[in-house]
C-alpha cells in the first residue's frame, strides 16, 4: 500500500509543478500584453493632442511606462518598452511623421538620448530591484540562523538540540530528510544521531546505510555539487577546527534542488550541525569523566572498608600479646613478644597492599 501511494503521488506532485510553471508563464504573458496594451494607448492619447506635446513630454511619457513595466517584470520587459517606445516616438512624434526618418539631425541626438535614458533607467531599476531581493534574502537567512540558535539552545539535551537543528534545515531547505551521523569510537562507523523526516519519506530514510568516517558515499549519495543533478541525497562531511565529527545528510524525492543561494545557506548550517555534533561528544565525555569520579570514590571507599576490617582483628591481637609481655608471668608466655612482631610486619604488610 505504501508503495502504491508513492507510485500515485508522484505523478500528481509533478503535474502540481507543471500546473505552477503553467501558471507563472501565463501571469507573465498577461503582463507583457498589459505593457504593450498601455503603451499602445499611451501613444493613442497623445496622438489626439500631439499639436500641444512637446518632445520632452512625450520622452517623459513614454519613460513612466518604460520605468513601471521594468518594476512590473523586470530588465526584459523594460528593455522591450524602451525599444518599442524609441520606435513609435520616431514614427509618431518626430517630423517628417509615419516614417522612420529624421530630416533635423538634433532629433536624431533626442531619440538616442531617450533609448539610452530608458534603457540605463530600465537597468539601474533591475539592479535596485536584485539588491532588495538579496537583501532581503540576507534577511531571512539571518532569521534562519537565529531561529536555528534559538532551537540549540533551548534544548537541554544536546541529542535534542541536534534533533532540532535537522528540522529546522529540513524545514528550510524544503527537504525530505535531514540525517546527522557521528564517530563513535575510533573506528570507521559512524552512528545515526539525529533525523528529521516528513511523514511520507519516514520509511526510506534509512535505506541507503550510512556513510563511512569520512564521508564516502553509500549509493544514491553525492559529495559534490557538481554531481547534483538527477541525486536524490547529498551528504555534507561535518568538521569543527579541521577534524571531522561526523556527516549530514539531506535527501529529497525524486532528487535535489537547490539554487545556489540555498546551497551555501546549507554549507553555513552544516557548521551549526559540526557544533551540535561536538557538543554531543563533549556531554557524552563529560558523563564518562563523572562516572569514573564516582568509580574511584567508591573505590577509595571501599579500601578504607577493607584496611578497617583487616587492621582491627590485628590491633586487638597486638594488644593481647602486649598485655602477656608486660605481665611476663606464665612459662607459655615466652612467644608473645615474637607474636607482637609479627603483628607489626603483618600490618606494614597491608599497609603497602593497600597503597
Amino acid at each position: 500500500m505504501p508503495e502504491l501511494t508513492d507510485s500515485l503521488r508522484r505523478p500528481l506532485t509533478a503535474a502540481t509543478q507543471i500546473s505552477v510553471g503553467a501558471s507563472t508563464r501565463t501571469a507573465r504573458a498577461v503582463r507583457w500584453a498589459l505593457a504593450f496594451v498601455v503603451i499602445l494607448a499611451l501613444t493613442g492619447a497623445m496622438l489626439l493632442v500631439r499639436s500641444d506635446l512637446d518632445r520632452t513630454h512625450v520622452a517623459l511619457l513614454y519613460l513612466i511606462v518604460v520605468l513601471i513595466g521594468s518594476s512590473v517584470d523586470g530588465r526584459a520587459l523594460g528593455v522591450t518598452l524602451a525599444a518599442c517606445a524609441f520606435l513609435l516616438f520616431d514614427w509618431f512624434f518626430i517630423p517628417p511623421y509615419d516614417t522612420l526618418g529624421v530630416t533635423n539631425p538634433l532629433d536624431w541626438l533626442v531619440l538616442a538620448s531617450f533609448l539610452v535614458t530608458s534603457i540605463v533607467a530600465a537597468e539601474l531599476l533591475a539592479i535596485s530591484q536584485q539588491r532588495a531581493k538579496e537583501a532581503h534574502a540576507r534577511t531571512l537567512e539571518v532569521e534562519r540562523f537565529s531561529s536555528l540558535g534559538a532551537e540549540a539552545l533551548n534544548a537541554a539535551d544536546p541529542v535534542d538540540a541536534l534533533t532540532a537543528i535537522a528540522e529546522v534545515i529540513r524545514a528550510t531547505l524544503s527537504v525530505d530528510s535531514c540525517e546527522i551521523y557521528v564517530h563513535r569510537g575510533n573506528d570507521d562507523h559512524l552512528e545515526l544521531l539525529a533525523r528529521s523526516t516528513t511523514p511520507r519519506f519516514a520509511g526510506a530514510a534509512a535505506e541507503d546505510g550510512g556513510a563511512d568516517a569520512h564521508g564516502a558515499p553509500r549509493p544514491g549519495w553525492v559529495l559534490s555539487w557538481a554531481d547534483l543533478a538527477d541525486a536524490r541525497a547529498m551528504a555534507i562531511p561535518l568538521a569543527i577546527r579541521g577534524r571531522s565529527v561526523g556527516v549530514m545528510r539531506v535527501a529529497k524525492e525524486p532528487h535535489i534542488e537547490l539554487a545556489p543561494g540555498e546551497r551555501s545557506f546549507l554549507d553555513g548550517l552544516s557548521y551549526y550541525a559540526a557544533l551540535g555534533v561536538e557538543r554531543v561528544q563533549l556531554t557524552a565525555d563529560a558523563s564518562h569523566a563523572a562516572s569514573l569520579r564516582d568509580t574511584d570514590r567508591l573505590k577509595n571507599e571501599r579500601l578504607a572498608t577493607i584496611s578497617h576490617d583487616l587492621r582491627a582483628p590485628l590491633s586487638t591481637v597486638k594488644s593481647l600479646a602486649r598485655t602477656i609481655v608486660e605481665r611476663g608471668a606464665a612459662p607459655g608466655d615466652t612467644n608473645a613478644k615474637s607474636i607482637e612482631t609479627e603483628v607489626d610486619r603483618l600490618t606494614i604488610l597491608i599497609a603497602k597492599l593497600l597503597h
